[in-house]
């Protein structure tokens, strides 16, 4: 991924997907926020500022999210 959009496509895919449910529930909002994560991992091959907006990213959703990973019934289900 060289450019802002390949970055940021992923987050319209799962923009797109929890739509279509009226109510997303945990069990689809996680494995959405996994494959968000995913794929803001870092490659040799992005360029400084591709890097540096994936980090940012990344960053955000952890911060946004940790409180669910952190609860036990939560990663039981």
């Amino acid at each position: 991924m060289h450019n802002p959009d390949s970055t940021l496509k992923p987050f319209e895919t799962a923009t797109r997907q929890l739509a279509l449910a009226s109510l997303p529930t945990i069990s689809k909002v996680l494995p959405v926020v996994n494959s968000l994560l995913t794929s803001l991992e870092p490659s040799s091959f992005d360029p400084q500022t591709i890097q540096k907006l994936k980090d940012t990213l990344r960053s955000a959703l952890k911060s946004r999210f940790s409180h669910i990973y952190k609860q036990k019934c939560t990663l039981l289900g």
